[in-house]
């Protein structure tokens, strides 16, 4: 049986605040330092979905190869990426990098942003309590 509209609305509404609970802020002193935490979580994401990237890519003998490689990987385990910019300033918290195993989130990683204590990162998990992830 299909979700009801309100079921997806009510999953929806839980999951944000979810999201805004259970959120961690990294701070970093260099933007650069962020930057490279954000490719360190979002290839641990990426593990955790059942992918290593790493390997698959020096199977491959060229960037295009190593491009059908891993998108045909990734197809395979359900795993999809969106990067996602929001510019409305009430909506810029949701800036991030989103990652979905079988159209169920499995991490959060926002966007950069530079504040009085450095350069921060907010990331958000799948629940570990339960097991329960995030349903988009």
């Amino acid at each position: 049986m299909s979700d009801t509209l309100k079921d997806l609305k009510d999953r929806d509404i839980d999951n944000l605040q979810y999201l805004l609970k259970n959120k961690q802020i990294h701070v970093f002193k260099t933007s650069a330092l962020a930057t490279i935490a954000v490719g360190e979580m979002l290839h641990a994401a990426v593990l955790r979905a059942g992918l290593d990237l790493t390997a698959l890519m020096g199977l491959a003998e060229t960037s295009d190869e190593a491009g059908e490689m891993v998108d045909e990987a990734m197809r395979g385990v359900g795993l999809r990426i969106e990067t996602r910019p929001y510019t409305n300033e009430e909506d810029k918290w949701r800036s991030g990098i989103y990652v979905y195993k079988n159209n169920e989130i499995l991490a959060f990683i926002g966007a950069v942003t530079g504040g009085a204590f450095g350069f921060t990162v907010e990331t958000t998990e799948q629940r570990p309590e339960t097991g329960r992830r995030i349903i988009r």
